[in-house]
């Protein structure tokens, strides 16, 4: 598990729409790392959709973000076209980047999966913070932004 204000891991991923996600590439750059357990459920949809309706506010202030699931490839174009997502998907089949960021994973009958929603806030330094809570950038109460901020992560709900 990483904590909160200690240097991020480094990652290099492919998105689903082939993009090359690095984080030495994006150092200077705040990025959102967001896990979530499954493509077209009601929850994950729900905070996929929001991050949607902020994109201008998100992209705006630099910040890259970044959907991380066990779906394939080819679930996550489709999830991304029917709900209009215009940020990266990420697929981790072998659950070896949530392991990496500490993220809460199980194993199922045939794989394994990730637990529950979560978001990695790195920062410009690569410092990083994080949420077990559900959240979206719409979201207001305190609760359902990411705990323990460092002083230099983005804040791109606001």
């Amino acid at each position: 598990e990483i904590a909160v204000g200690k240097p991020a891991p480094a990652f290099k991923v492919t998105a689903s729409d082939g993009t090359i996600i690095d984080s030495a590439a994006l150092k200077g750059k705040p990025i959102v790392v967001y896990f979530y357990p499954k493509d077209e459920t009601s929850g994950c949809t729900t905070e996929a959709c929001a991050f949607r309706d902020a994109w201008d506010k998100i992209e705006k202030s630099g910040v890259v973000l970044v959907g991380v699931s066990i779906d394939t490839d080819d679930s996550h174009r489709a999830f991304a076209a029917h709900h209009k997502l215009p940020f990266h998907l990420v697929s981790d089949t072998s659950l070896a980047l949530a392991k990496q960021f500490g993220v809460a994973t199980k194993a199922t009958d045939k794989f394994g999966t990730i637990e529950m929603r979560e978001t990695i806030v790195i920062g410009k330094m690569a410092t990083s913070s994080r949420s077990t809570e559900p959240w979206t950038p719409k979201s207001t109460p305190p609760k359902s932004k990411p705990t323990s901020v460092s002083a230099e992560a983005p804040e791109p709900w606001g």
